[in-house]
């Protein structure tokens, strides 16, 4: 009678390569949000010394190394984590509400998804559960612009006058392509609907075969936002892509424990 095996457990590690880099640079753009929003601020360097916060920055970057390439990632997962919510607590308290940008929190929800399915014991659920956390995300964007603006946010004279504001504020070559969109009512009500439809469709990144599509439409709301109003959220692009085209990789030591043992004598 063959022995028991244990099931086989994920790794909390992206594969292919370039997906796991993707989504180290997101949670590198994080932390670095949060640095650079804390030191802009003059005084800052009274509440939190520089080098306390460079101590800081290290052990991120040595528990992020050890997250990406699976080296105890429970361990190093919840120590990222932990170093995110002590950064934006820290920025918080200098920087008060008012600098607060939800933006760039998003690694931080990805990694906590894939924090508490390990916790749990659920590493099978760690993949699904971040990308069904970042989607989650993009749905209550585009609810809170049908609760707050309802009928008026895809009406063409509400997305053209904020067109129209960063024409006047961004940088001067993007001046006369913004103020052409934002004089046209019809582009910009077709341009509204469509950021809500993609928003508001971001439970697509529940079903693996439907995730990548909704990647790239993703993809191009971000770069259209960028052109039109300036918001760029790169950690936001970087996220999307690194789990719609990457998977959680097999433990060696899991893997090879799935392979029949030898039938038991006597």
């Amino acid at each position: 009678m063959a022995a028991l095996t244990p099931r086989p457990r994920p790794r909390l590690t992206l594969t292919p390569a370039h997906t796991r880099v993707v989504f180290g640079v997101a949670l590198a753009g994080a932390w670095l949000g949060e640095t650079v929003n804390t030191y802009e601020v003059p005084g800052a360097a009274a509440i939190v010394a520089p080098a306390i916060w460079s101590a800081l920055s290290l052990a991120f970057l040595a528990a992020g190394a050890a997250f990406l390439y699976g080296v105890r990632p429970r361990l190093s997962g919840a120590a990222l984590l932990l170093l995110l919510v002590v950064a934006a607590a820290v920025e918080a308290k200098v920087v008060g509400r008012a600098g607060e940008h939800h933006g760039k929190h998003l690694p931080a929800l990805a990694l906590a998804a894939m924090v508490a399915c390990a916790a749990l014991g659920r590493e099978r659920l760690a993949h699904q559960a971040a990308c069904g956390a970042v989607g989650a995300a993009y749905v209550l964007s585009g609810l809170a612009k049908l609760l707050g603006s309802g009928a008026a946010w895809w009406q063409g004279g509400t997305l053209g006058l904020l067109v129209a504001e960063r024409a006047v504020a961004g940088p001067a070559w993007l001046a006369a392509p913004r103020l052409q969109v934002a004089l046209s009512p019809h582009l910009c009500s077709v341009l509204a609907l469509a950021t809500l439809l993609i928003e508001c469709a971001g439970v697509a990144m529940l079903w693996p075969r439907a995730r990548r599509a909704w990647a790239v439409a993703a993809l191009g709301l971000h770069a259209g936002v960028a052109l039109l109003m300036g918001y760029v959220y790169v950690t936001w692009v970087m996220v999307v892509v690194a789990l719609a085209f990457g998977s959680f990789v097999m433990s060696p030591h899991d893997a090879e424990n799935t392979q029949a043992a030898p039938p038991a004598r006597g």
